[in-house]
């Protein structure tokens, strides 16, 4: 045992000893717990489901291979992804001012991670954090889609970065759980699995028929986004065989490593493209490193070989796009470590300037 867990022992002893006496004075049990950064979590206000404000988003509709407003009119989100809002709590940075800072950006969405890990030790994790992130995107007129962070082979837990959890039996209760408290909410939109890698494209598309069946028995009407394999990288199996089910477009993730092949977007066409003629497509993941180490070699790229190239094919096929990451160490970060943007951020926020107009 080290000094500094014998000096942070008392702290939590007299924690513990408050909780104690609230609970024999009121007969109300005190949960609490402390973040991995030893911040003091306090109780918050629960709720059996999540009730959308006056701010309530239009509902979403999947056409062809298309999203709608209200049935009607075509959308193409833009927007950004956030990291798992437990890290940036340990870091004070998981506050209303981030979402309004990304919607002064011109975005109409955000894109929340949740790490199974995270959402396994913090108990009240969907009220704590969930909720608030719905409420602030609601206020700002942002549609918020909730990713399960999920990596690697969720039968076999092969490439998975979680340890120490039963991968299938989490995700599976993470969305009858999460799918309900939302069901109410068309301004939350549910990507079901956030990396899906070392399994097959058969056995993917069983569960990701399962887990939308899960969410759909709760939450009928909800956009959900099925992602691909290889790390999310690849929706061609579905070009031929579809989820089934409606309201269900496919996300996916698009980093300088998957070369274009023989000619620009080749590849491009081959993952996704095809996919997008009669299904609704979204990259949910895209970003680029100027000065990447080598350790992060696969994200080594800039604005002229890759962004600018990528978002010409995006607009050209109608395909939506969120950035991430909008943070300074979750990489490809968008921020410098003064949290303004750097190289990748600025050209993302340059984009967002001319989407912003047609925000709902």
């Amino acid at each position: 045992m080290t000094e500094d867990t014998l000096m942070w022992r008392p702290a939590r002893i007299a924690v513990a000893a408050a909780a104690i006496a609230v609970a024999a004075v009121t007969g109300i049990a005190l949960f609490y717990h402390f973040s991995d950064s030893r911040k003091l979590l306090l109780p918050v206000r629960t709720q059996r489901i999540f009730l959308p404000g006056r701010e309530s988003l239009p509902p979403l509709r999947v056409a062809g291979n298309r999203i709608l407003l209200d049935r009607r009119t075509p959308v193409l989100f833009h927007g950004v992804s956030i990291p798992d809002p437990s890290y940036l709590d340990n870091r004070n940075l998981f506050r209303q001012p981030l979402f309004e800072r990304i919607a002064g950006l011109g975005a109409d969405v955000v894109r929340v991670a949740v790490r199974p890990d995270q959402w396994n030790t913090i108990h009240d994790y969907l009220d704590r954090y969930l909720a608030k992130a719905a409420r602030w995107a609601e206020q700002n007129r942002l549609y918020l889609i909730i990713d399960w962070q999920a990596t690697g082979n969720l039968d076999t837990g092969d490439l998975s970065e979680t340890t120490g959890i039963d991968l299938k039996q989490a995700t599976f209760a993470f969305w009858d759980r999460v799918s309900t408290y939302f069901r109410n909410a068309p301004g939350v939109i549910f990507e079901i699995y956030g990396e899906p890698s070392g399994i097959d494209a058969a056995d993917w598309w069983v569960y990701a028929r399962d887990l939308s069946a899960t969410i759909r028995a709760n939450a009928p009407n909800q956009l959900i986004l099925v992602d691909g394999i290889g790390h999310g990288s690849d929706l061609s199996s579905f070009a031929g065989r579809p989820v089934p089910g409606g309201n269900i477009a496919y996300a996916v993730h698009v980093l300088p490593d998957v070369a274009a092949g023989g000619g620009p977007g080749k590849e491009w066409a081959r993952r996704f493209g095809t996919l997008s003629r009669t299904r609704p497509v979204l990259v949910s993941a895209w970003g680029y490193m100027e000065d990447a180490p080598r350790s992060d070699s696969y994200l080594a790229a800039d604005r002229e070989s890759f962004g600018e190239p990528l978002m010409g094919y995006l607009a050209a096929h109608g395909i939506g796009w969120i950035a991430g990451w909008f943070d300074d160490r979750w990489k490809p970060a968008m921020l410098a470590p003064d949290r303004r943007p750097n190289g990748f951020g600025s050209f993302v926020a340059g984009l967002l300037v001319d989407f912003g107009t047609t925000r709902p």
